[in-house]
């Protein structure tokens, strides 16, 4: 591209020149414009495209240059481990006439981020052409940190290597997105345990983002601040030294490093190492939860009579009647014999089945919450289980808030709809089959436990809108009062107990998913574990920060914990 001056007037022609490379770098940091029919889709850089579990939030840019409004559905093919391992994301997007939008579609990751494929319908016709996704990471199940573009990493890459961690343990990522730009949804920063950034990072941030941010650290992520410091109002200071702070964040972890972190202590690297490690247990679904979380209770599949009739099947339908058939000169009637044996095989276990279990639509789910009442942020960590005689394809939804993980990591091809919340379709449970799902979610919420205290009696109002089978309420000193059942909206008077909390620097550690199902019983024991002044521990019978994500279940438990900060607990009076 070229200026020319216009006549009669002088201009620098090194300026000019300096706008034109300008512009033709802004040009070239855009991916290409591809044309869809009447409309063009762009895909737009993004915070992420690696790692091995999380989610990739994807961002495109449809123009849609008609005078008529246009359906723009999006369908994102990721491919897995295996051959036929997929899972296929798909959103629609309506983009008004003569109109520039720029939308994002969350993409599970299921195993690994390797270049992802985008088909493109418009009013419902599927055009030619596709978008190719750049892929990110080695594939391999590392631990992955992303830095910010002005965040300095040379200490903390180089002490990592040298403590004889193998390369493909880390893998850190420099974002070229800038601080103006990253996402405002938390789901988009969960395939990373550590997030590296400065203050200045921070304040350039819209608060959405920051909120986001956040909400990602609640929920177990470490935020690692150098040249300054991050410090959310609800933070609990954890530890202190002249070189560094670490400070506890709902589940998650702030370290703020004044100074520059080539001059940091061996102790804050162990700190590091030791946060993404604790971030990484909460993802990681290996363990099967079934002996925490049974489906069926006492009702259990006849694997014995459904054995003996398949065992009959196969001797009386194979060689008993050919060798009858054989005898009567009648050997080609196998061809319809047995056939005939398949199908009568076929219903007798299916009646067995149905029999022996009945039909079964079934839902659990267990979780812990921590719910702060001063900004009405509440970050949940959950376990549910489905069970069901057939399919449930369609019928499971979880809201865009949630993050799930499946314990399931068999190869097949998973059929997501992300139009309302996330609905899963097919590929996802199975007939008869103990299916379950670890999930992460941070969300705006109203529900609260007003409390009150007048001349040394705390009181309370069970604000759920479920029943609080037991309560604990820590004060200012670390007396601790408690209460048994509570209903939904009725006041009750706490009674001092002999005991109180200990330590006001209480972390907050979750443990495995499959660990969360037993927390209500574990804190009903001993409180002590996670409870601090100023908190509350609120065991309830059916938690509302779970979704009811199975339609039409036949049995139904939500039992959750709320590890509440209550409003007045920043009181004088308390």
């Amino acid at each position: 591209m070229t200026f020319a001056p216009p006549r009669g007037e002088k201009v620098a022609d090194g300026r000019m020149r300096g706008v034109g490379f300008a512009l033709i770098l802004l040009l070239s940091g855009r991916a290409h414009a591809e044309q869809f029919g009447p409309v063009q889709v762009t895909s737009l850089p993004s915070l992420n495209s690696g790692g091995t579990w999380g989610y990739n939030e994807r961002r495109f840019e449809i123009v849609n240059p008609t005078s008529d409004s246009h359906e723009v559905a999006l369908s994102i093919t990721a491919p897995g481990y295996g051959v036929r391992s997929e899972v296929h994301v798909n959103r629609k997007f309506v983009s008004p006439a003569r109109s520039t939008i720029e939308v994002a579609v969350d993409e599970p990751i299921i195993g690994w981020a390797p270049p992802r494929e985008v088909r493109i319908s418009v009013d419902g016709r599927t055009r030619e052409g596709k978008l190719t996704l750049p892929g990110g990471g080695s594939g391999r199940p590392a631990t992955q940190i992303l830095f910010s573009r002005s965040f300095v990493d040379t200490k903390l890459r180089a002490d990592i290597t040298a403590r004889g961690y193998q390369p493909n343990m880390f893998e850190f990522t420099r974002t070229d997105v800038p601080p103006q730009q990253w996402s405002t949804n938390w789901l988009a920063y969960t395939a990373y345990s550590a997030i590296g950034m400065t203050p200045t990072d921070w304040n350039e941030m819209p608060a959405a983002a920051q909120i986001a941010v956040l909400r990602w650290v609640r929920a177990g992520g470490l935020l690692l601040v150098t040249g300054g410091s991050i410090t959310p109002t609800d933070a609990q200071l954890l530890q202190a030294t002249e070189h560094f702070t670490k400070s506890g964040e709902g589940f998650g972890t702030i370290i703020n490093v004044p100074g520059s972190l080539d001059a940091a202590p061996e102790t804050l690297f162990n700190q590091i190492i030791v946060s993404c490690e604790r971030h990484n247990g909460l993802i990681r679904t290996e363990e099967s939860p079934i002996n925490a979380m049974p489906l069926l209770g006492q009702s259990k599949v006849p694997v014995g009579v459904m054995f003996a009739l398949l065992l009959t099947f196969a001797l009386v339908g194979g060689p008993v009647t050919l060798f009858w058939l054989a005898k009567r000169d009648r050997r080609l009637w196998i061809f319809w014999t047995l056939p005939a044996f398949a199908t009568i095989t076929s219903g007798i276990l299916i009646a067995t089945s149905l029999f022996g279990e009945g039909w079964q639509r079934i839902y659990r789910a267990a979780s812990i919450t921590y719910l702060d009442e001063n900004s009405a942020e509440a970050t949940t960590l959950g376990i549910c289980g489905v069970y069901c005689t057939l399919p449930p394809d369609g019928d499971i939804r979880f809201s865009s808030e949630t993050q799930i993980l499946p314990y399931d990591h068999s190869e097949r091809v998973q059929e997501l709809d992300a139009n309302d919340g996330q609905r899963l379709l097919s590929g996802w449970v199975d007939s008869r089959v103990s299916t379950y799902f670890a999930l992460r979610k941070n969300e705006h919420r109203r529900e609260r436990l007003s409390l009150t205290q007048e001349r040394g009696a705390i009181g309370a109002v069970n604000g759920f809108g479920s029943r609080i089978v037991q309560l604990w309420v820590a004060d200012a000193a670390g007396k601790i009062y408690e209460a048994g059942i509570v209903e939904p909206g009725a006041h009750v008077t706490l009674k001092q107990t002999a005991s109180q909390t200990t330590r006001p620097d209480v972390d907050l550690l979750a443990g495995p998913p499959e660990s969360w199902a037993t927390w209500g019983e574990r804190l009903r024991t001993d409180p002590h574990q996670m409870l601090r002044p100023g908190m509350y521990i609120a065991v309830l019978q059916s938690s509302p920060f779970v979704e009811n994500a199975l339609e039409k279940p036949l049995a139904q438990s939500t039992p959750g914990v709320v590890l509440g900060i209550a409003k007045w607990s920043t009181r004088d009076a308390f």
